[in-house]
C-alpha cells in the first residue's frame, strides 16, 4: 500500500506539473495577442480634422512672418543704400 500512495503521489504531481505548465503556455500566448493588439492600436491613432487645420494654420503663419521678415530684411539693406544715394 505504501508503494501504491508513493507511486499515485509522484503521478499527482506529474499531473500538477502538466498542467502548470500549460496554464504558463497559455498565458504567455494571451500576454503576446494582447501586446499585438495593442501595438496594432497604437500605429492607428486617430487624429480630429480640426489638428490638421490649426497645424495647416500655423504653418501658413510661420510661412508668411518668414516672407514678411525677408522682405524687411531686403527692403532695410536697400532704403540705406538709397540714403546714403540721396545724403
Amino acid at each position: 500500500m505504501n508503494d501504491f500512495s508513493v507511486r499515485k503521489e509522484v503521478a499527482k504531481e506529474k499531473i500538477l506539473q502538466e498542467m502548470l505548465e500549460y496554464a504558463g503556455v497559455c498565458h504567455t500566448e494571451n500576454i503576446i495577442n494582447e501586446i499585438e493588439k495593442e501595438e496594432r492600436l497604437g500605429e492607428q491613432i486617430p487624429f480630429p480634422s480640426e489638428l490638421d487645420r490649426r497645424i495647416n494654420k500655423l504653418i501658413a503663419n510661420y510661412n508668411r512672418k518668414s516672407k514678411i521678415e525677408k522682405a524687411w530684411k531686403g527692403a532695410t539693406a536697400v532704403f540705406s543704400k538709397v540714403a546714403r544715394l540721396f545724403s
